[in-house]
């Protein structure tokens, strides 16, 4: 093996001044926080958030691709699960996404839609055939142009929080449906013995349907992803109060996590918050 050489470089007198990106280019600030909690032995939930931002002779937004993913199967298969539908989710995204984004636009290239869903269903088939009697929640923002691009299936939950706070995504559990039904208040839905039961999750039937939706950003709000490790111990008024005393996105999602451990930390806890800097 030839040996290896390490070239110098002149270093100049001069430094240039650093590049600065103009104001009203979206940009993010992201936090993420993750805890086994108190009462579980091994953590199956899985986050993922990739950031990617474009300058040249042009500037293109940042774009962001967020999931969490939270699994079942007993015993280390939903451990298994999350990490493998996020991660086949994600890299799927990133293969067809990335490539239009770094300018690989072909004619007949896929919408967003097409991609997520796309995505989704490869990470379905990857779930089914590698780790059957698992499954695992998925719910994922990709963020482009002041544009929340989200997917979704399970009980992992999507919010804006601002001002007020904001549920996107709908769950897809036993108690929703009895809420949505009238049989059960929301009150009541908090003390529901089955509130755990999923009606739908990635890796259990074949051609599963998703959910999709885009929401423009809101302004002055942050976007939080969260697995039932969180919300299912913090109320929403509690996730609100917190998150407006971090002006920091990580420091409010290590508190929201911190928090949810105070209360017992019964279930696996994931938080991804998200804030936009430079919005008008």
């Amino acid at each position: 093996m030839a040996p290896i050489t390490r070239i110098r470089s002149r270093r100049s007198t001069k430094s240039a001044p650093p590049a600065e990106l103009p104001n009203d280019i979206p940009m993010f600030r992201s936090g993420i926080a993750y805890d086994v909690g108190r009462v579980r032995q091994s953590n199956e939930d899985c986050l993922i958030a990739i950031t990617s931002l474009q300058q040249g002779d042009a500037v293109s937004p940042y774009y962001g691709l967020f999931v969490v993913a939270d699994g079942m199967g007993g015993h280390d298969l939903g451990e298994k699960a999350s990490l493998l539908a996020a991660q086949t989710f994600a890299r799927e995204v990133v293969a067809k996404f990335g490539t239009q984004f770094l300018g690989g636009v072909a004619e007949n290239s896929e919408s967003i839609q097409e991609v997520l869903e796309s995505a989704m269903s490869l990470a379905n088939q990857a779930v089914m055939l590698n780790l059957p009697g698992s499954g695992t929640t998925l719910t994922a923002a990709l963020i482009f142009s002041k544009q929340v691009f989200l997917t979704h299936i399970g009980d992992s939950r999507a919010y804006f929080v601002g001002k007020e706070i904001r549920q996107i995504t709908h769950d897809h559990s036993l108690v929703q449906r009895l809420v949505d039904q009238g049989h059960i208040s929301t009150e009541e839905a908090g003390r529901f013995a089955q509130r755990n039961v999923l009606l739908k999750a990635v890796g259990q039937v074949e051609g599963i349907e998703t959910d999709f939706l885009t929401v423009p950003w809101e302004h002055g709000s942050r976007l939080l992803l969260c697995s039932d490790g969180l919300w299912g111990v913090l109320s929403d008024s509690e996730i609100l109060r917190i998150s407006k005393n971090y002006p920091s996105p990580q420091d409010a999602a290590v508190a929201l996590a911190r928090q949810a451990n105070t209360m017992g930390g019964p279930d696996n806890i994931s938080v991804v918050i998200v804030e936009m800097t430079g919005e008008k």
